[in-house]
């Protein structure tokens, strides 16, 4: 039987970005995230976090290649956690899923 597969985001600590990583636990996402060329840090400054709602039905183990796939798997409901938009593209800011309109705001006010 094949291990069960989790989402995680690999991501350099304090950073506000990150890759997302199918993986069956933390200690073998941490060297998939690293390995992506994205991620420019020493291994002791790479951190790993479990995306406990993130549906990864069907993801092959590895980097999360779309974008958009990846932020839509790794929300429970796809709004922008400021504003509560649902028909906007979402991008990742300070680890929140924040649309355009409140990511052109000041980063100070998705700091949280």
């Amino acid at each position: 039987m094949p291990p069960s597969l989790r989402g995680y985001y690999v991501y350099e600590r304090g950073a506000e970005w990150g890759i997302p990583v199918v993986a069956p636990s933390a200690r073998e996402a941490r060297p998939i995230g690293f390995a992506a060329s994205e991620i420019d840090c020493d291994w002791i400054d790479l951190r790993c976090t479990w995306q406990q709602d993130a549906n990864v039905d069907g993801l092959p183990v590895g980097i999360v290649e779309d974008e958009m796939d990846a932020l839509y798997r790794w929300l429970e409901d796809g709004t922008c956690d400021i504003c509560g938009a649902t028909d906007a593209y979402l991008e990742s800011v300070n680890r929140k899923a924040v649309c355009e309109v409140c990511a052109d705001k000041d980063t100070h006010d998705v700091v949280g």
